[in-house]
């Protein structure tokens, strides 16, 4: 790797690197024990070499695509106005924001975030990533050699059918293979199902076309619609969410499951408190419990996506 590094002064409260990508947002991107993270956004392979008075970066094949940069890490946002609104709220998710400062979600493209966190439904963020990568591996497009590892862009619906289900469950991908041939044989041969048409869509109105398909329920579809379409009022609910709401926002479900009618409660009371920017809040506060249930217990574990 010759190609020049060029140097970004966005400082570290502004856009925390490392917050933003060990966050449980994205799976594939790698941290090394420098520092360094490697990933690929589009057709683009990325280094990142963060500094707290900024980073060092670079593309590859094509290089300074700070347009791909800005874009996927929502540089364009101003993040201390997103802060400014929470200081009218509650002490927590203050103390959440300066314990994760500069932590953004990311853009993330439509097709990546829908196959990822079909992935992620009752799984471990370990296996994810190892599924995620194999699937990468065997129908994306290799992009880039870095170190003798190559690296791929995701693959398009059409690409994933040509990968059998017995190849899927090898991959660690179990009982998820035949509903992501069923969801990739939609977007490959029906045109009700195009990313373009389902991003014109208003957040209601894209999750309730999402939970259409079959393996995706409200939280699943929230995860892509926050993290693949861009809803920051999008939120999530897991038990992380679930608990926080109860213990924090002394919200009390008339249900101790999470039926349809409690789920939007909990979501609902977010959006609530935090406004447009509702899902960068919950993302903050999961993150907060996913270190602490880290710590308190070394598992992969850390995050339940069951429908």
């Amino acid at each position: 790797m010759t190609q020049k590094l060029l140097w970004c002064p966005i400082p570290n409260p502004v856009f925390n690197v490392h917050a933003t990508l060990a966050n449980g947002q994205c799976f594939r991107w790698e941290n090394d024990a420098q520092g360094d993270w490697r990933g690929v956004i589009a057709d683009q392979f990325v280094l990142l070499k963060p500094k707290f008075n900024g980073f060092e970066w670079q593309t590859f094949p094509d290089n300074g695509r700070w347009d791909l940069i800005e874009k996927y890490f929502a540089l364009d946002i101003d993040i201390d106005r997103i802060y400014s609104s929470w200081q009218e709220t509650d002490q927590f998710i203050l103390e959440s924001m300066r314990r994760h400062e500069g932590m953004r979600i990311l853009r993330q493209s439509p097709n990546e975030a829908l196959f990822s966190f079909l992935c992620a439904s009752n799984n471990s963020i370990l296996k994810i990533r190892r599924s995620v990568r194999r699937l990468a591996e065997r129908a994306g497009t290799e992009i880039w050699r870095d170190s003798g590892v190559s690296y791929y862009e995701f693959p398009t619906a059409s690409q994933i059918l040509e990968v059998t289900e017995v190849d899927l469950r090898s991959d660690m991908w179990g009982y998820r293979a035949p509903t992501i041939r069923n969801v990739a044989f939609k977007f490959a041969n029906d045109n009700e199902w195009c990313f373009f048409k389902l991003a014109l869509m208003g957040y209601e109105e894209l999750v309730l076309k999402l939970t259409e398909l079959h393996g995706i329920g409200l939280k699943l579809a929230d995860c892509i619609a926050l993290f693949g379409f861009g809803h920051t009022a999008s939120v999530p609910v897991d038990t992380h969410i679930r608990q926080i709401a109860e213990s924090k926002l002394k919200v009390a479900p008339n249900t101790k499951s999470l039926t349809p009618s409690t789920y939007r409660q909990i979501s609902n009371a977010y959006r609530e408190r935090y406004g447009d920017f509702a899902g960068w809040a919950q993302q903050y506060l999961f993150y907060d419990s996913l270190n602490a249930t880290t710590a308190a217990n070394q598992t992969a574990n850390i995050r339940n996506l069951s429908n």
